[in-house]
């Protein structure tokens, strides 16, 4: 547990002589917020992933002349195109 966590168990065990105190209660709380660090997940964005230049990739060949391949289209998008016609 973190300092916080403890400090706040120590305020409510205060609390607790005065017939005040929240213990079980704290403490469920507590668990279920350990619970909910571990489950989440945290998102870093890497540098440079998924990031192009704005320029076109033809004005960097020395000839200035760029190939174009045509590839098929996934089976999922040829799949679509039949059901809508």
């Amino acid at each position: 547990m973190s300092d916080e966590k403890h400090f706040m168990t120590g305020l409510h065990k205060l609390a607790q002589q005065n017939g005040d105190g929240l213990i079980p209660e704290l403490l469920e709380r507590l668990a279920a917020a350990d619970t909910n660090l571990q489950h989440s997940a945290e998102i870093v964005k890497l540098p440079g992933l998924h990031e192009r230049p704005n320029a076109p990739m033809s004005r960097w060949s020395p000839s200035g002349d760029a190939v174009v391949i045509n590839f098929p289209a996934p089976r999922w998008q040829r799949n679509a195109e039949r059901k809508n016609g």
